[in-house]
């Protein structure tokens, strides 16, 4: 339903002159937000389970070039949601899981189950 609606959402309700890197900050505060809130809610126990044996560096090797990936594909989203019709841009959107396998294959040479 998300992805029926987003785009139809957006047209309407975002207006065409907003800055694309506040869109995607917006969302991406709003994602740490609920992580935070949903990591408290385990109490004082999951905090420290969650960082334990992490550090600075190991944070940022372990998840700095995913989230490059992620805010070039939030950005990349953010401005298809304005210039695309709602049916191309799903259609568009499904089509990035035969993508992710194709290159799977291509790039690490794992076949498809």
């Amino acid at each position: 339903v998300q992805f029926a609606v987003q785009p139809i959402l957006t047209k309407r309700c975002i207006a065409p002159g907003t800055a694309t890197s506040s869109l995607v900050l917006g969302a991406e505060c709003f994602k740490i937000s609920g992580c935070l809130l949903a990591l408290s809610a385990g109490g004082l126990d999951a905090w420290r389970a969650a960082f334990k044996g992490w550090t600075l560096r190991g944070c940022f090797i372990a998840a700095g070039l995913p989230s490059v990936a992620f805010l070039v594909q939030n950005f990349c989203v953010q401005v298809a949601y304005q210039r695309l019709d709602p049916v191309v841009f799903n259609v568009l959107n499904q089509a990035k899981v035969a993508f992710t396998a194709f290159f799977s294959w291509l790039f690490v040479g794992r076949p498809q189950s």
